[in-house]
């Protein structure tokens, strides 16, 4: 038996928008209008929600989370609960949220969508692949810009894999070089066939639950500190680092 936990921020009071230390617009959606005394703050019960509020972002400012991630993050983690349904719901949300979250939950949104996902033939599983590789460089590159305040790029079909994933990340076609060395990158990777991210997507492909879910699977894996997550520690080492001077220290 599961248990899916309905609505984590708690109709948003764990979304950071009522605090007792300022005042909160009133109600914007139809419905917390017709429920307003829910949010109303001059009621008792709602200051002891308020009070309840401030002591959990506390707690998540200690950790240094925000107060979404902190609610969240106990709901996903409970062994109890199975999964949660309706919890962000706005772009704010998300963003202490790690770009492989994005990434993985991307993923399991356009499986979801898939409406030919009974047919399991070799033509129908590449199209899904091809639909995959189209999109997913799209959508980090979105996340990557709306992480520093900037508006999306919409892909140019003119330019091929590699360039068009720089040019929707930065606005701008970097020099040959770095495209054909970025290329060279993205094809060592697609030859390590076999490391703990693959070998994830190999194991739940057996059990033939489809190809999104083998995708989800194996963005898990990597996002893990011993694998993908061991590429972004090394950043931010060399970033700590800042010069070659400093190497040695």
């Amino acid at each position: 038996m599961g248990v899916i936990s309905y609505s984590p921020l708690s109709g948003g009071w764990l979304s950071g928008r009522y605090r007792s230390d300022r005042q909160a617009a009133g109600p914007t959606s139809a419905v917390r209008q017709r429920l307003s005394d829910r949010f109303d703050l001059s009621m008792p019960a709602n200051q002891r929600k308020l009070e309840a509020v401030d002591r959990l972002t506390s707690i998540a400012e200690q950790a240094d989370i925000s107060l979404v991630e902190m609610a969240i993050e106990f709901v996903l983690r409970h062994p109890a609960i199975t999964a949660s349904i309706i919890g962000q719901r706005t772009m704010g949300h998300l963003e202490s949220y790690h770009p492989m979250d994005v990434l993985r939950t991307a993923v399991s949104i356009i499986g979801a969508s898939d409406l030919t996902f009974e047919d399991t033939s070799v033509a129908a599983n590449l199209n899904r692949s091809l639909n995959l590789m189209t999109k997913l460089p799209t959508i980090v590159a979105f996340d990557q810009r709306r992480r520093h305040d900037k508006d999306a790029i919409e892909p140019d079909p003119n330019l091929g894999f590699a360039a068009n994933f720089l040019y929707t990340c930065f606005g701008s076609v970097p020099e040959p070089d770095m495209v054909s060395a970025f290329e060279d990158s993205l094809i060592f990777y697609a030859e390590h066939g076999f490391n703990a991210s693959t070998f994830t997507g190999r194991v739940v492909t057996s059990t033939m639950p489809g190809l999104y879910t083998a995708v989800t699977a194996a963005i898990g894996a990597l996002q893990d500190p011993l694998h993908g997550g061991a590429n972004e520690a090394v950043m931010y080492m060399l970033r700590e680092i800042e010069e070659p001077a400093k190497a040695a220290q």
